[in-house]
């Protein structure tokens, strides 16, 4: 692989179009979190548990993308 097949324009392009989508979905997941944690009062806490180790795990894997 060389310099050249990654300053191509189409490459560059896709992988914005594809860090651009993954911030999209970052703060989807991240509203649905929210109101998830706050607002839903019937939800066991058990699955609060779960569902924010998910979001942490989900959020891990997002950053280590972006590096």
């Amino acid at each position: 692989m060389s310099t050249d097949d990654l300053t191509n324009g189409v490459i560059s392009y896709c992988f914005l179009a594809v860090f651009q989508d993954m911030i999209r979905l970052f703060a989807c997941y991240n509203d649905g979190i929210i109101n998830l944690l706050g607002n839903d009062v019937t939800l066991l806490s058990q699955k609060r548990f779960y569902a924010f180790t998910v979001f942490i795990h989900w959020t891990h894997s997002v950053f280590a993308l972006s590096i």
